[in-house]
Parts: structure tokens; sequence; C-alpha cells
């Protein structure tokens, strides 16, 4: 099953491919430029993108 792996760079960015790599091998993803915590409200653009590319 794909996997969609999101951080912000300015928080958990850089792990989250690497930590979700260990549990699933499908792994997509990556580090939310000029983002902290709070994706939906920081980047709420960036994230509808990644999310329209990853759903069928």
């Amino acid at each position: 099953m794909p996997v969609l792996a999101l951080g912000g760079e300015k928080m958990m960015g850089r792990f989250m491919m690497p930590m979700l790599q260990t549990v699933a091998d499908d792994v997509r993803g990556s580090s939310v430029p000029e983002c902290g915590h709070w994706l939906v409200e920081e980047k709420p653009d960036y994230l509808l993108a990644q999310l329209n590319d990853f759903l069928p």
C-alpha cells in the first residue's frame, strides 16, 4: 500500500521518509519547504498539490 510521508522542513520533514520506510515498501513524499508542524495551516496549496498527485 502506498504511504504519503510529509513533514515540515522546520520540524520532522527530513525524518518522515526514512522513518516510514522502516514499516512500508512504497513510501512517497517530501520535506515541506518553509514549513513547521502545521502543514494544513502553513502550506495548504502545497499540501493539496501533494495529495492530488498521490491520490488516484
